[in-house]
């Protein structure tokens, strides 16, 4: 059964590494209670955990002052994501480095969604690397705010 759509839930959080982990955290915690499990779960927590790092990390510059907010809505198809940040303009999808100059396994590879965050260290997938994973990205700047919306099918 599909579960009922839901408007977009928030949460913001400061631009500090160690606020990663627990945010990917309440995001499953969310995804779970709606009974969402499985592969869109899973792709829906590594690629939060990505995008945020990669904010946290080289947007922001791990400055606490500064905050990342993440959206999520349920539809009875997709997940709905939207990673927000009012760092520097920056399209991860045009402006990061290209495949071949990021260390790591093959671009065609997946990582593992069955890994924990806290199996590893937040990020060093690459946003090469786990844009396959999302069926529909787009990024926005609109003078102030970078935006990464992402669907992934359900």
């Amino acid at each position: 059964m599909a579960p009922t759509p839901t408007e977009p839930t928030h949460w913001s959080i400061p631009a500090e590494r160690e606020q990663v982990a627990t945010l990917v955290r309440e995001v499953a915690g969310f995804l779970e209670g709606r009974g969402i499990v499985g592969k869109a779960a899973q792709t829906a927590q590594l690629v939060l955990e990505e995008l945020v790092s990669n904010v946290v990390r080289h947007g922001l510059a791990g400055d606490a002052t500064q905050a990342v907010r993440v959206s999520l809505a349920v539809e009875p198809a997709a997940l709905v994501l939207t990673v927000e940040h009012d760092g520097p303009a920056f399209d991860p999808l045009h402006d990061s480095p290209v495949p071949d100059t990021v260390p790591g396994p093959a671009p065609d590879t997946v990582p593992d969604t069955g890994a924990s965050v806290e199996a590893g260290a937040a990020g060093g997938r690459g946003v090469h690397r786990v844009k396959p994973m999302a069926d529909e990205v787009r990024c926005v700047h609109d003078g102030k705010t970078n935006r990464v919306h992402l669907r992934i099918y359900r």
